[in-house]
C-alpha cells in the first residue's frame, strides 16, 4: 500500500492515541510556542524556561527509539518537526535540552521531504544537517 510507512497506524487504538499525543503538544507546547512569539517580554520568558522544562522532562521519549515513540516515522514527527526547528529561533537550542532529542530533530531534518517543505524565510531559522 501507498504509502508505506503509513503516517498513520493501521489499529484503532494507535490511532486513537497518535490523536491524543498530538493534541497534547498542540495544547502543550505549540500554545507555549504561540505565547513565546506574541506575549509580552515578561510573559514570553516565562513561557519560554515551561517550554524548555517541558521538552527536556519529555527526553526519555526520544532516547528509547529512533522516532516519536515508534520504530517509523510517522504523523507524530511531522507535527514535532516544526516545532523543533523554530526552537533555535526563540532562543532555546536543542542541545541545551538534551542529546536525544538533537539526535531525533537531526533524523527528522535530515529527510528529504522535510528540507522541501521549508520556505526561504524558514530556512533561515536554523542550519540544515548536512
Amino acid at each position: 500500500r501507498f504509502p508505506h510507512p503509513p503516517l498513520h497506524q493501521m489499529d484503532p487504538v494507535s490511532r486513537a492515541n497518535t490523536r491524543m499525543i498530538i493534541k497534547r503538544i498542540d495544547q502543550d507546547w505549540y500554545l507555549m510556542l504561540d505565547e513565546i512569539l506574541h506575549s509580552g517580554e515578561t510573559k514570553s520568558a516565562r513561557a519560554k524556561k515551561m517550554l524548555k522544562e517541558s521538552l527536556v522532562a519529555a527526553t526519555p521519549i526520544f532516547d528509547s527509539q529512533p522516532y516519536f515513540m515508534s520504530e517509523e516515522f510517522a504523523l507524530i514527527d511531522c507535527v514535532m518537526a516544526p516545532l523543533l526547528w523554530r526552537l533555535p529561533s526563540i532562543g532555546i537550542e536543542l542541545n541545551s535540552v538534551s542529546d536525544e532529542m538533537t539526535r531525533y530533530a537531526h533524523r527528522l531534518f535530515s529527510r528529504k521531504a522535510f528540507k522541501a517543505s521549508l520556505s526561504d524565510i524558514e530556512k533561515e531559522m536554523a542550519e540544515l544537517p548536512k
